[in-house]
């Protein structure tokens, strides 16, 4: 496979430029942004616009009318950027050409439950309520308890304490405004009550949409889910016990990587971890289980390609084995990734774990050292086409977004500038980049399974 496919766009784009408040407001080409996104990373800059949004923040502006804009994407031929486009917040007032209709309504006081809910969301609230009884740990459960804060107010379908921690279980059965999700969050933090999202198993076929990659995906491909066998699991064991649905990888040549969910049974101790602790382990599981399957058909390829790329070496003397594994993952051949100038990533990636390893006093010169390397990738013919994966590294890790912001601002906003057309070539080659280096397998690879890929692995 020595073509680069043809990439998809929504027909919605009418705001060609935004401007970035996070990086002094520059205009920066908004199809090079959307298109750079990964499944991930689209949900997660999505839910920073919707928050920074609560704060009265906008983190993007439209180019022409100077106006807040947000991500809209619904659910598209894509999950990731690719079926995205930035979108006015209502009219207020202000009359602009690139406006395309969307408007965002925030339901933010409007409760799902009530007479809005049907039979399964009833049935599913009382069989949760009835899971929370079965922990003695667990009090005061409530169903639709109000709770207000000033003249706004809430009534979330359980409420409950666990150990004197105060919690709000919410079930989400069918599709919700990303925005509502963010508002009820804000709400309850707030009150210092942890929010629960739950759903069913029988809901699965709702998990590609995207209200639902907006709520797993902040949790690092994750979600919890209530059915009968959860009941007679904390029944039996006197602990509340919850599914929980992890996105898992897998390596079933012919077909290349594709996911499936993972189904266990959880208690407390995972249903009250802290959100930043879940995001953060379910990133590392999601790593560590791809990088299992690839070691244990390609250990020694993945640690001779890597030897040679830490060297800078000519990588055509693995070229044999590195067209093996790529067959095996659906990824590109080693012409066409040297080509498109995958060495030098490799070499920026290497210098990425060694700051992400540096100690205190190495630190600075690990920055200059990363700095240099995305230098060496930008600069190149093909630098705005990785400009993709050098902010997506920015978005997921601190360290790496310090010591580019620091040392290297004209050359990314430049780029971010850039009126040409950015091929996002870090998904054309996820999968050898997250075999080579698994701790980037989430960010490049986790989407919604599809029903038909579910069955490769049954």
């Amino acid at each position: 496979m020595n073509t680069l496919p043809a990439t998809l766009s929504s027909p919605n784009r009418t705001i060609k430029e935004v401007r970035d408040m996070c990086h002094d407001g520059i205009l920066v080409n908004a199809a090079n942004l959307l298109d750079g996104l990964t499944t991930a990373t689209y949900s997660a800059l999505r839910d920073e616009v919707g928050e920074e949004r609560v704060k009265n923040n906008a983190m993007f502006r439209c180019g022409q009318c100077d106006q807040p804009v947000y991500i809209h994407g619904g659910d598209g031929a894509t999950d990731d950027g690719h079926s995205a486009y930035f979108s006015h917040y209502g009219t207020n007032g202000v009359e602009c050409s690139w406006r395309s209709g969307e408007k965002l309504r925030s339901q933010g006081a409007a409760q799902f439950g009530g007479h809005q809910e049907g039979r399964e969301h009833k049935l599913a609230k009382q069989m949760l309520a009835d899971v929370l009884r079965c922990d003695p740990n667990v009090t005061d459960i409530e169903l639709e308890k109000r709770y207000a804060i000033g003249r706004s107010g809430r009534r979330p379908d359980v409420s409950a304490n666990y150990k004197g921690q105060p919690a709000a279980f919410e079930l989400q059965l069918a599709r919700m405004p990303l925005q509502t999700m963010i508002e009820r969050e804000a709400f309850y933090r707030k009150l210092g009550m942890r929010l629960i999202w739950v759903t069913t198993p029988s809901n699965a076929h709702n998990l590609s949409t995207q209200s639902f990659r907006d709520l797993y995906f902040s949790a690092g491909g994750r979600i919890f889910a209530v059915d009968e066998t959860c009941l007679g699991r904390s029944r039996a064991t006197s602990q509340l016990q919850l599914l929980e649905l992890t996105l898992k990888p897998f390596v079933l040549s012919p077909y290349p990587v594709f996911n499936r969910w993972d189904r266990c049974f959880v208690g407390p101790a995972v249903i009250f971890m802290p959100e930043a602790e879940r995001h953060a382990q379910g990133i590392r599981r999601y790593g560590d289980v791809f990088n299992q399957q690839v070691s244990s058909q390609a250990a020694q390829t993945v640690a001779s390609i890597n030897s040679l790329a830490m060297e800078k070496k000519d990588l055509r003397a693995v070229e044999r084995d590195w067209n093996a594994l790529a067959r095996r993952l659906g990824g590109r051949d080693l012409s066409l990734s040297v080509a498109s100038n995958v060495v030098s990533v490799l070499w920026l990636l290497h210098a990425v774990e060694a700051l992400n390893a540096a100690e205190p006093q190495m630190l600075a010169m690990k920055q200059r050292d990363v700095a240099q390397a995305a230098l060496d990738v930008l600069r190149s013919r093909d630098g705005l086409h990785w400009l993709g994966l050098v902010e997506l590294l920015c978005r997921t890790n601190p360290r790496v977004s310090a010591a580019l912001e620091t040392h290297i601002p004209k050359m990314l906003n430049m780029l971010r500038a850039s009126p040409k057309k950015a091929l996002p070539y870090h998904a054309y080659h996820r999968h050898m980049l997250s075999a080579l280096h698994p701790w980037l397998a989430f960010y490049l690879l986790a989407k919604a399974p599809s029903r038909k890929k579910d069955m490769r692995a049954s």
